[in-house]
């Protein structure tokens, strides 16, 4: 798939592409084939801000024919994504980069060389944008086309931005512990209220996103797994506890009353136990107040149902 693009494409605008993503962070060739990995690329073009549509989508024809394109923008990163779906269902997620701008990055690196970059105006977005492109490329990356020597910039930003770990804190844990103690019972609110889709749509993303980002904190400071921890809860089945994992498959919520009560202690009782086993490890303080005021607040909502 990757060789058709360097073999067929003839965009003068294109100066490089690197592919990266689920096709490069398999652990076996069946990871890589999986029928629902998608293509990941960066593109280098002299024409970054060109509209992809159903009718133009360039170079990228090469591919197949497509039968839906959508533009949006990534909700964590904020750039901007163009994803090509084929008529054979495959995907490819293209992000354009201005070679132009790239190709300042050159100087860029060698001002930081000499220690000299802070005299940049902007220099902390500058290193903000290189550190995140670099993290996309942590799992495993190929360049597929290079016209000019993108290589060596790649590499050079690779050296200088390699990808740390951020280590937990106090501040950071507390952050994710009260605000997902405050979504539980927001959520609860939902329920009780009947405004089940809103509770979906506005808050249990949040309630997912805290309870396993406390999961990963556990499973590498508790249980001092040192397996790359994917983020937002990928391949959670190989790296988390397996009686956490057990009890993941009771946090779906539906359209039933006293469901929705059960699923959202599940919540609650997982997020309790992995955040006590973290503050154990870690020496922080809970807070048993608020966390003893909600669970008695859903119980309570049970407890009334049953009767």
């Amino acid at each position: 798939m990757i060789d058709i693009i360097a073999k067929q494409l003839n965009d003068s605008n294109i100066k490089g592409i690197i592919s990266f993503g689920s096709f490069h962070s398999g652990t076996s060739n069946k990871d890589h084939n999986d029928e629902f990995s998608d293509l990941d690329l960066f593109v280098f073009t002299k024409n970054p801000n060109i509209s992809l549509n159903i009718d133009n989508i360039g170079w990228l024809k090469c591919l197949g024919k497509p039968i839906s394109v959508l533009t949006i923008k990534n909700p964590v990163e904020g750039n901007m994504i163009t994803r090509i779906m084929y008529e054979n269902l495959f995907s490819v997620d293209v992000i354009l980069i201005s070679y132009s701008k790239f190709n300042l990055i050159k100087i860029y690196l060698f001002f930081k060389k000499m220690k000299l970059n802070k005299f940049i105006p902007d220099y902390i977005n500058i290193e903000k944008e290189l550190t995140t492109f670099n993290a996309y490329l942590k799992r495993g990356y190929s360049i597929v086309y290079d016209k000019k020597n993108i290589k060596k910039t790649v590499s050079d930003i690779n050296q200088f931005f390699p990808i740390v770990e951020e280590k937990l804190d106090e501040k950071k844990f507390l952050e994710c512990y009260d605000e997902f103690w405050q979504t539980a019972y927001r959520f609860l609110g939902k329920i009780v209220r009947g405004d089940i889709y809103y509770g979906l749509i506005l808050l249990d993303n949040v309630l997912k996103n805290r309870m396993v980002e406390m999961i990963a904190w556990e499973s590498k400071y508790f249980f001092d797994n040192k397996d790359d921890l994917y983020y937002y809860g990928k391949k959670i089945n190989s790296w988390a506890d397996k009686h956490t994992i057990l009890k993941l498959s009771k946090t779906t919520f539906s359209t039933d009353y006293k469901n929705n009560l059960e699923v959202l202690n599940n919540h609650i009782l997982i997020f309790k136990n992995c955040s006590k086993n973290v503050a154990v490890k870690k020496g922080y303080s809970l807070n048993n107040v608020l966390e003893h005021k909600i669970l008695s607040k859903v119980g309570d909502y049970l407890k009334n149902f049953e009767q």
